[in-house]
């Protein structure tokens, strides 16, 4: 009884840990969004930061290609790919604030 207790429980966490890997991961990169930029005048007239500190930074994500984050309010994933230079304002249009991109 003991051997199948073990080996139970060896097999749900090789799940659980195969699960977290997968979804780190395998972070659906197929349906990102095209981040929108916005300018700095109208990110602090429209969408001032939180207590008057910067904008957060997107979170990278780590893909084959680079160039993928994702925002630091919404689960939503961009391509930042084609982005001009590092650290642009980009508004989430999902969550209504604005974060730089990596």
């Amino acid at each position: 009884m003991k051997k199948h207790l073990t080996f139970i429980s060896m097999l749900v966490l090789g799940l659980f840990s195969v699960a977290t890997l997968t979804t780190a991961y395998g972070q659906g990169t197929e349906h990102a969004v095209i981040p929108k930029e916005i300018s700095k005048e109208e990110a602090a007239k429209k969408y001032p930061p939180e207590g008057g500190k910067e904008y957060p930074m997107g979170i990278p994500l780590p893909t084959s290609t680079g160039g993928f984050f994702r925002s630091p309010y919404s689960s939503h994933v961009y391509d930042g790919r084609k982005l001009k230079y590092k650290h642009m304002l980009i508004l989430d249009d999902f969550a209504n604030k604005v974060f730089q991109a990596p």
